[in-house]
């Protein structure tokens, strides 16, 4: 718990979390055993001081700071391999197969119930895109 929490008004709605949750729930006890002090040092050279974050006479300031759980630097550092950039460079190709079976071929509305009819309809669809594409490369 942030030693100075009950200055600071973080929400209008911040009442609500007094109105809504009981003494003895888990929110509160983390809330009570948690020290966040580290974080307004983190991040009070960004935005504790800086212009532009708040106006002057302003009774509440926000904060808002993006942390990012392992999935999510898994994925940029993904994003930095070769693998990733070649596999983006062909993605226009399936993005242009995908338009073309939902508009020209009706594949983006179900038009029968139940999953056999989806499926039916799926194996019909390719099959008609493929066909074409077959015609189209022999003659």
């Amino acid at each position: 718990m942030l030693n100075f929490q009950d200055e600071l008004d973080l929400s209008p709605y911040s009442g609500l979390y007094d109105a809504l949750v009981k003494e003895d729930h888990l929110l509160r006890k983390l809330n009570n055993l948690a020290d966040f002090i580290f974080i307004v040092d983190e991040v009070k050279e960004h935005y504790y001081l800086k212009d532009g974050c708040y106006v002057d006479g302003n009774q509440t300031k926000t904060y808002s700071i993006s942390i990012k759980s392992d999935l999510h630097q898994e994925q940029i550092e993904f994003e930095q391999t070769n693998e990733f950039k070649e596999l983006a460079n062909s993605r226009y190709k399936i993005e242009a197969k995908n338009s073309e079976l939902k508009n020209r071929h009706g594949f983006g509305i179900n038009k029968s119930d139940g999953l056999f009819g989806m499926n039916l309809q799926e194996a019909t669809t390719l099959f008609v895109v493929n066909l074409k594409r077959i015609l189209t490369l022999i003659g």
